[in-house]
């Protein structure tokens, strides 16, 4: 339960210190006094955003403070721990403070003392505060707000089951995404495949090898002046070689060489070198003679080698500008092809990922759609008995479920009985029917049910609910809304109710909710130094009365008569329940 609230310099609150009681706390006032603001106020100790415009003028910042008595079986002490937080010391409470600057940088969140990130205050007020708004009972003519309010209602087993769904369905719909975008790019793909197939199908064609344009370019040359080449030989050769050329010239010098080596015994190197120089003459003759009888080339040889080299020349232009780069440029080639198989081995393969995705999915979903049926069937019995205690004798509430089919452009799942849209919560939805006349089938709450009858469903809900979860504080801002008479009757012995299963804290301007408070709370403006403030004070009997008098009309002798009797049938009623 909330043991204290201590609020400072927040808005038109300069300061204000509130000691609640267990069981139902009311807040009463004139309209526009300032009853919300404090709910408001409390609102930031559950993790609500703040604004710089909420710290009162000419103040730096504004703090607000409470005591939560959570005792030991709370998961208060599982959120702590998660967060790194201090537990508490032992007396079963909890300290959560927050320091609001006009700088947005300077807001501080504290629990147990210790320095704490927004996100902790938010899960801790989840598991504490159950928080219906002055317009939360709208939420109940939005049918999409329905199907959360079911889940809620179906406890942890639901939850669980759609907690998997959920995640399953992120996952599938993040995949396909993912999936959506390989596809797309796989004509670009299959368009760049095809075109280096086609670059190495027209290199392999030619099938150059290494160095071949070197060594063609060179043959080419001698195919190309073979005709003048063995002109050239022949007329060496000749004069080599003929009878009177210049070998049989030299050999005519031998004698006279070995006649000069008699005489001069020192020339005898000198004819050594002489008879070298004539068999190197007579060796090149030889080559010349052999080298003239190899020219002997085919016509077709030389177009064939123009033709070789002309293939070169295109794939050097396209490829090159050398054999050896087109060389290169094909394994370059053939490495992007083979990446680009790779590509497709990985489309693949997300093809088998998806259909294992999507079969989990054919798995978890009848699971949920079971759990909700059958939390769906519970919720009606329990909300229809609630309205009966509201005063709502022949009403009848109904919970609609149904599963949308899917259209071809709808994220959808396949199941043996059709094709179904698929949202991110799974494939149910959830509208919530009533009949408030005997005999009448339920319809949509927007169309049939009055101001007061949402709010009553509401209160049903929250009744049914709170028996279900035991909710440690429930706060109900106006959940009078549109109601009064013996109707606002029902309503205080409802919410009486249910304060017996939690501390209740409701702002109201029906009399009979205020006649059954634990803990009644006048809420007044007044001015000070030239400014205004919102001051609380805790009521006692005799003051409860005039406040009383004061809601039903004014602070006659009658009015101060009914709010006597108002409190004694409360206080009956109350005996009578226990």
């Amino acid at each position: 339960m909330l043991v204290t609230l201590n609020i400072s310099d927040f808005a038109l609150i300069e300061r204000l210190t509130l000691d609640l009681e267990p069981g139902l706390n009311v807040f009463t006032g004139e309209t526009g006094a300032g009853k919300s603001l404090i709910i408001q106020a409390f609102s930031l100790l559950l993790g609500e955003r703040a604004s710089a415009d909420l710290v009162r003028r000419g103040k730096d910042r504004a703090g607000i403070e409470a005591t939560f008595e959570v005792g030991k079986t709370n998961g208060t002490s599982s959120v702590l721990e998660q967060w790194g937080l201090p537990c508490d010391d032992g007396d079963g409470c909890v300290l959560v403070s927050r320091s609001i600057g006009r700088m947005a940088r300077s807001n501080r969140c504290f629990v147990n003392g210790s320095l704490s990130p927004l996100g902790a205050l938010k899960d801790l007020g989840d598991g504490l505060v159950d928080l219906h708004g002055q317009h939360d009972h709208q939420r109940l003519l939005k049918t999409a707000e329905h199907l959360a309010v079911l889940d809620e209602f179906g406890g942890s087993t639901l939850l669980k089951i759609k907690d998997k769904v959920v995640k399953a369905i992120t996952r599938l719909r993040d995949f396909e995404s993912e999936l959506s975008s390989l596809q797309e790019k796989e004509r670009e793909r299959a368009i760049e495949r095809d075109n280096l197939q086609f670059q190495i199908d027209e290199i392999d064609t030619v099938s150059p090898e290494a160095g071949e344009d070197e060594k063609l370019e060179g043959r080419h040359k001698l195919v190309a002046n073979a005709d003048r080449l063995r002109q050239l030989l022949s007329s060496v050769d000749e004069l080599l070689s003929d009878d009177g050329g210049l070998i049989d010239g030299l050999r005519q010098g031998w004698s006279k060489l070995d006649e000069i080596c008699e005489i001069d015994e020192n020339a005898g190197q000198t004819r050594s070198n002489y008879h070298e120089a004539v068999y190197l003459l007579e060796e090149v003759a030889a080559d010349l003679s052999r080298q003239s009888e190899e020219v002997d080339v085919d016509g077709e040889e030389l177009q064939s080698i123009e033709e070789r080299l002309g293939d070169f020349s295109r794939l050097t232009r396209k490829y090159g500008p050398s054999l050896q780069d087109v060389l290169d440029y094909r394994e370059q080639v053939e490495e992007k092809l083979q990446n680009l198989e790779k590509d497709e081995r990985t489309l693949t393969e997300a093809d088998e990922r998806l259909k294992e995705m999507r079969q989990q999915l054919r798995e978890l979903l009848p699971k949920l759609t079971k759990a909700r049926e059958k939390v769906a069937r519970r919720l009606e019995k329990a909300v229809t008995v609630q309205l009966k205690h509201l005063g709502m004798g022949p009403a009848l509430f109904a919970a609609r479920i149904w599963s949308d089919r899917a259209k071809d452009d709808d994220f959808s799942i396949d199941l043996p009985d059709g094709k179904y849209r698929l949202y991110s919560d799974g494939m149910e939805r959830v509208e919530f029917l009533i009949s408030t006349n005997e005999g009448e089938e339920p319809a949509s709450l927007s169309k049939v049910a009055s101001g007061g009858e949402v709010s009553r469903v509401m209160l049903a809900l929250k009744a049914a609910l709170a028996s279900r979860d035991k909710v440690p504080i429930m706060v109900f801002d106006e959940i009078d809304t549109g109601i009064g008479g013996e109707t606002a009757w029902s309503v205080a012995e409802k919410l009486q109710e249910v304060s017996r299963n939690c501390q209740c804290i409701c702002i109201t301007h029906l009399p009979q909710i205020a006649a059954f408070a634990d803990g009644h709370y006048r809420v007044e403006k007044s001015g000070a130094g030239g400014r205004t403030v919102i001051n609380v004070s805790a009521l006692d009997n005799d003051e409860r009365v005039s406040e009383l008098s004061r809601m039903l009309g004014g602070a006659s002798e009658a009015a101060n008569k009914h709010a006597k009797e108002l409190l004694s049938r409360a206080k009956a009623k109350g005996r009578a329940s226990e």
